[in-house]
C-alpha cells in the first residue's frame, strides 16, 4: 500500500466517523431552560417529568446548573411534561411528539406565594442525583413507615450502610451528620440515626466534604471527608420533637430514657437523658427506640458486649445569635457499670508456632465516669474576615477489675499457663483550645489564615498486678508477680500554621503553608514488688518500670497547586516533613536519646464530574510514619506475662503510598445507580513485630523467656502492601415496588514479620458479595431482606500447612407492618454464620425479635411488648485475622429479653418562616 492510499484510507475513516457523529447527534430529544420569573436567573434541580399518555410511562430528570434539561429515546405519541419546584408555582404542557426535537425554550415559573406548610405539590422525584462533590437521595423515592427513624430511611438507600453501630457509605464511615448544613444532635452520628424521624427528611445528601480552609480560600487542597447533610422539609424547620420512654423487664431490669429537640431555622437546641440496666454492647442492626423498634445482636468489630447499667445526660445549643456571630455549646455526662465474661481462641499459623494454641478467659468489671463540655465561637467581622474561637473540658474516672486465665498449648500438650487480676483506678482531666482567623484580600483568591491550638491532658492512677504463671518444661518453672504503681502522666501540645493562597490564573491557584508543632510528655510508671519482710511494696522493678519526659517537635512546610482543565480539576501538593524526637529516661535504664526524622511527601487529585451523572476521582498521595514514644523505649510491658512487650529505640520512620479511584454514575432514565470504589497501597520500611519465643534457654535482652511465653518488639520492615476494592449497583423495580441493592466486595493483604529472627509472611484475600431488596410498597407495611455471604483465605508461603479458608454468613429479613387501627407489629430474623477454621470451631447464631404496639391519644402515647432473642443464641463473636494467629472471641450479653414500654411523643412543627 502507497503513502497516497493509506491517506485516502485515513481520510475516509474520519469521515466515517464524522457521518456517524452527526447521525447520532441528529437524535430527536426534547428539551428547554426552566427559569425563576422574577430574577431571571436559572433553577437548579427542578423536578422535570416527561409522562407519554398513550401507557401512562414517564421519564424523570431535574434541571442542570443553567436549569437546562433534555429528554432523549422517545416514541412517537403524545406527551405531558410537569415541572415543579418547591416555592414555585408548578409548570404542565401538552403536545405531539413526531419523531423531530422540540425545543420548549425558556420556561418561568412563578413563586407560589402560598404557605408551604398548607400546600403538597405531588410529583415523581428522581431517586438519585449526583452533584459535584454530591451524591444526593430524594426521600420520597424510598417508602417507610410513620415510626421510622433515620436510620431505617438510610438502610433503603443504594451505597449506605449501617453496620456495627457505624454509618459507611461505599465502605468509608461517616464521622459528622449535619441537619440543613448545620450541626445538630453534638455532631453524634449514632444519636442522629436513632432519634430523627424519617418523615422530617425531604434529601439526603452525602457529600464529599472539601476542609474549612479550602472551602474558605477557594483552594481545593484535595482533602475531603465523608459528611451526611440531612435536609429537612421546609415545614418542619420550625418546630419541636421529644420522645420519651420507661421500659420494665422482668426481673428487675429497667430502662428510662427521652430527648427533646428544638429546631428553629438555623438555632437547635437538645436535651437528652436517661438511665438503664438493659444494655449489652452489641452491634444493633435495628434499635430499640419508640413503639416496637426491634433489635438484632449480632456482634462485629464495633461490639463489646458485656451487661451493663449506664445513665448518662447531654445537652446541646446551637444558634446564630446576631448576623455576624454563631456559637454552639455543649454538656455531656456518662456513667456505665459493665461485667463481661470474654472467652478467646488464637490458632496461630506461623511455621514456628505450628501446632500452637492459646486460650484465654476474662471476667471483667469496670466503672466509668465522665463529664465533658465545649463552646465553639465564629464571628464574621466583614466579607473579608472571620474568626473562630473553641474550647473544651473533660472530666474522667475509672475503676477496672479483671480477672484472666490463660492457656497455652502445642500439638495439644499444655506448655504453660497463667492467672492474672488486675485492679486499677484512673482520674484524668483534659483541656483544649483553638483560635483561628482567615483574611481574604482584595485581590479575588488571595487569602492569610492563622490557626492556632493548645491542649493539655493530666491523669494519676492506681495499679496493682498479681499473677501466678506456670511452665511445664523448661528451666523456669515458675513466674509470681505481685506488683503495686501509682502512674502518672502529663502532656501538653502546641501547635500554630499560617497559610497563603494567590491565585495564579483565572482557574488556578497557590498555596503555600508552614507548621509548627510541639509535643510534651512527661510520664511515670515505677512498679513496685511486694517485700515479704517488710509486708509491703517497697522494692522498685527496674526492668519494668520507666520514668521519662518526652519532647517531640515537628516543622512542616508544604506548598500546593490546584487548576481546572475543561471538566478536570486537579490539586497537586507537597509538603517536607521535619520531627525530632528527644527522650530522657530514668527507668528501666538512665539513658537518653534525640532521633530526627524527614521525608518529602507528594499528593496529587484528579476529580471529573459531567452533566450526565458521572463522577471519578483518582488521588495519589504520600505519607509518612513516625514510631510513637513508647515504641522507642526500651521498657518491658509484662502485664500478661506470657505476652511481653517492649520497645525498640532503634526504629525509623516509614512511608506508605497509596493510589484510589472512586466513579459513580446515576441513570437519569432507568434510576441505576452505581458506584465503585478501589485502592491500593505499599509501605516501605513499616513497623512490624518481631517475636521471640521462649524455648527454656533463650534470655533475649536479659528478659527471662519461659518455654511458650513470647517477646514481641517493634522493628522495620518492607514489604508491606494492600490492595481493596468494593462496588454497589442499586436499581428500583417499579414493576414489583422494591429496590435492589447488589454489593460486592474483594481485599488482599500482605503483612510481614519477624518470628524467632526468620522471615515470615501472612497473606489474607477476602471476598463477599451481597444482595439487600428494600420494599417500597407503602407507608404501612416495609419489609427488607439482606444477604451477605463473605470468603477468606489465609496463606502462609512458608508454611503451606498453615494455609486457612473459611467463609461468613450474615443474613437478616425484617418486616413492619402497621393497621389502619394503630396497632404496629414488627419481626426480624438475623443469622451470622462463622465457618470452621483449622482447630477451631465455627459458630453459628440464630436471633428472632418481635415487637407488638399500639398507638393512643392521636398517636401521642404507644405501649409496645418487644421479645428480643427469642431462641437464646444471642452473644457478641469476633473474628480476627493477623499476621500470626486466627482468632475468635465470645463476649456475654443478655438473652431472651421481653420488654414492656411506655412511650410518649410530643411533635410539633409552625412552617417554614
Amino acid at each position: 500500500m502507497t503513502r497516497s492510499q493509506f491517506m485516502k484510507l485515513v481520510i475516509i475513516f474520519l469521515y466515517s466517523i464524522l457521518c456517524f457523529s452527526y447521525c447520532i447527534s441528529q437524535e430527536a430529544t426534547v428539551s428547554g431552560t426552566v427559569l425563576d420569573s422574577a430574577e431571571q436567573k436559572p433553577l437548579y434541580l427542578a423536578n422535570v417529568i416527561l409522562l407519554q399518555q398513550k401507557d401512562s410511562t414517564y421519564k424523570a430528570t431535574t434541571t442542570s446548573e443553567q436549569g437546562e434539561f433534555k429528554f432523549s429515546k422517545l416514541s412517537q405519541g403524545t406527551y405531558k411534561i410537569d415541572i415543579t419546584y418547591v416555592g414555585f408555582k408548578p409548570f404542565s404542557k401538552t403536545f405531539e411528539f413526531n419523531n423531530e426535537s422540540i425545543d420548549l425554550g425558556r420556561i418561568f415559573l412563578g413563586e407560589d406565594l402560598t404557605l408551604l406548610d398548607s400546600v403538597s405539590v405531588e410529583g415523581i422525584a428522581p431517586a438519585v442525583v449526583l452533584k459535584q462533590d454530591t451524591v444526593e437521595f430524594n426521600s420520597s423515592a424510598y417508602k417507610t413507615t410513620s415510626e421510622a427513624n433515620l436510620e431505617d430511611l438510610l438502610k433503603k438507600m443504594p451505597g449506605l450502610e449501617v453496620k456495627d453501630g457505624k454509618l459507611t457509605s461505599q465502605g468509608e464511615v461517616i464521622n459528622k451528620i449535619i441537619v440543613d448544613g448545620k450541626p445538630f444532635f453534638q455532631n453524634s452520628p449514632e444519636f442522629t440515626l436513632k432519634n430523627l424521624p424519617a418523615d422530617m427528611v425531604s434529601k439526603i445528601q452525602v457529600i464529599d466534604e472539601k476542609s474549612k480552609e479550602a472551602i474558605y480560600t477557594g483552594h481545593d487542597d484535595g482533602k475531603r471527608e465523608k459528611v451526611l447533610n440531612v435536609v429537612t422539609k421546609p415545614e418542619k424547620r420550625r418546630g419541636y420533637f421529644s420522645n420519651l420512654g420507661l421500659t420494665y423487664s422482668p426481673p428487675e431490669r429497667y430502662n428510662a430514657n427521652g430527648n427533646i429537640n428544638f429546631i428553629r431555622g438555623k438555632d437547635r437546641f437538645s436535651i437528652t437523658g436517661g438511665f438503664n440496666n438493659l444494655s449489652s454492647g452489641l452491634s444493633q442492626q435495628y434499635i430499640e427506640m419508640d413503639g416496637g423498634r426491634t433489635m438484632v445482636s449480632v456482634g462485629g468489630p464495633g461490639a463489646s458486649g458485656g451487661i451493663s447499667q449506664q445513665s448518662n445526660f447531654s445537652t446541646y445549643y446551637y444558634s446564630e445569635i446576631v448576623p455576624k456571630l454563631t456559637a454552639n455549646a455543649s454538656y455531656s455526662y456518662r456513667g456505665s457499670i459493665t461485667k463481661s465474661i470474654n472467652e478467646t481462641s488464637q490458632q496461630y499459623i506461623q511455621a514456628a508456632d505450628s501446632g500452637r494454641v492459646y486460650n484465654q478467659r476474662s471476667e471483667r468489671e469496670s466503672n466509668n465516669l465522665g463529664h465533658s463540655a465545649s463552646l465553639s465561637l465564629e464571628y464574621k467581622l466583614n466579607d473579608n474576615n472571620r474568626f473562630t474561637l473553641r474550647q473544651s473540658f473533660s472530666l474522667s474516672e475509672a475503676e477496672n477489675l479483671s480477672h484472666t486465665t490463660g492457656n497455652t498449648f502445642m500439638n495439644g500438650e499444655e506448655i504453660n499457663s497463667t492467672d492474672n487480676r488486675n485492679f486499677s483506678e484512673r482520674d484524668g482531666n483534659n483541656f483544649g483550645t483553638t483560635f483561628s482567623w482567615w483574611h481574604k484580600f482584595a485581590k479575588k483568591g488571595r487569602t492569610l489564615s492563622i490557626n492556632s491550638s493548645l491542649s493539655q491532658s493530666e491523669s494519676t492512677s492506681i495499679d496493682s498486678v498479681r499473677s501466678i504463671n506456670r511452665f511445664n518444661t523448661g528451666n523456669v518453672s515458675n513466674q509470681d508477680f505481685d506488683q503495686f504503681s501509682k502512674p502518672q502522666s502529663y502532656s501538653q501540645r502546641f501547635s500554630t500554621q499560617v497559610s497563603y493562597t494567590e491565585p495564579i490564573g483565572e482557574k488556578q491557584s497557590l498555596k503555600i503553608a508552614y507548621r509548627r508543632e510541639l509535643d510534651k510528655t512527661d510520664d511515670e510508671r515505677l512498679l513496685l514488688n511486694y517485700n515479704n519482710n517488710e509486708s509491703n511494696y517497697t522494692d522498685i522493678d527496674t526492668l519494668r518500670s520507666s520514668d521519662f519526659d518526652n519532647r517531640v517537635t515537628k516543622d512542616e512546610f508544604s506548598t500546593g497547586i490546584q487548576f481546572k482543565i475543561g471538566e478536570i480539576n486537579i490539586s497537586t501538593s507537597a509538603k517536607y516533613l521535619l520531627q525530632r524526637i528527644e527522650n530522657d529516661q530514668i527507668f528501666p535504664t538512665s539513658t537518653a536519646f534525640d532521633r530526627g526524622f524527614q521525608g518529602f511527601l507528594p499528593n496529587i487529585s484528579f476529580s471529573f464530574r459531567n452533566k450526565e451523572g458521572k463522577q471519578v476521582r483518582l488521588n495519589y498521595s504520600r505519607s509518612m510514619g513516625i514510631p510513637q514514644a513508647s515504641q522507642l523505649q526500651d521498657v518491658l510491658d509484662n502485664r500478661n506475662p506470657l505476652f511481653l512487650r517492649k520497645g525498640n529505640p532503634q526504629l525509623s520512620e516509614s512511608y506508605s503510598n497509596r493510589l484510589g479511584l472512586t466513579y459513580s454514575l446515576f441513570n437519569r432514565e432507568t434510576k441505576s445507580y452505581i458506584s465503585l470504589n478501589v485502592s491500593g497501597g505499599t509501605t516501605e520500611n513499616s513497623i512490624v513485630n518481631s517475636t521471640i519465643i521462649g524455648n527454656g534457654t533463650n534470655s533475649p535482652d536479659g528478659v527471662e523467656l519461659p518455654v511458650g511465653a513470647r517477646l514481641s518488639m517493634p522493628v522495620n520492615m518492607d514489604g508491606r502492601r494492600n490492595m481493596n476494592g468494593n462496588i454497589n449497583i442499586s436499581k428500583p423495580i417499579e414493576k414489583w415496588k422494591i429496590n435492589v441493592n447488589l454489593s460486592g466486595s474483594a481485599s488482599f493483604s500482605r503483612n510481614p514479620q519477624f518470628l524467632n529472627g526468620v522471615i515470615q509472611v501472612s497473606e489474607n484475600a477476602n471476598y463477599g458479595v451481597g444482595l439487600a431488596i428494600n420494599s417500597n410498597f407503602s407507608e404501612k407495611l416495609d419489609v427488607s431482606l439482606s444477604v451477605r455471604p463473605g470468603f477468606s483465605n489465609v496463606k502462609n508461603p512458608t508454611n503451606e500447612a498453615g494455609n486457612r479458608r473459611y467463609s461468613q454468613m450474615t443474613s437478616v429479613i425484617r418486616a413492619a407492618y402497621k393497621s389502619e387501627s394503630g396497632i404496629y407489629f414488627t419481626t426480624s430474623l438475623g443469622h451470622q454464620q462463622n465457618g470452621k477454621v483449622g482447630n477451631i470451631d465455627g459458630t453459628s447464631q440464630l436471633i428472632w425479635n418481635m415487637s407488638l404496639s399500639k398507638s393512643f391519644f392521636k398517636k401521642k402515647m404507644d405501649f409496645s411488648i418487644t421479645a428480643n432473642d427469642l431462641l437464646q443464641q444471642s452473644s457478641v463473636i469476633n473474628r480476627n485475622v493477623t499476621s500470626e494467629y486466627i482468632q475468635n472471641s465470645e463476649t456475654n450479653v443478655l438473652r431472651q429479653v421481653f420488654r414492656f414500654r411506655l412511650g410518649y411523643k410530643l411533635n410539633k412543627f409552625g412552617g417554614a418562616k
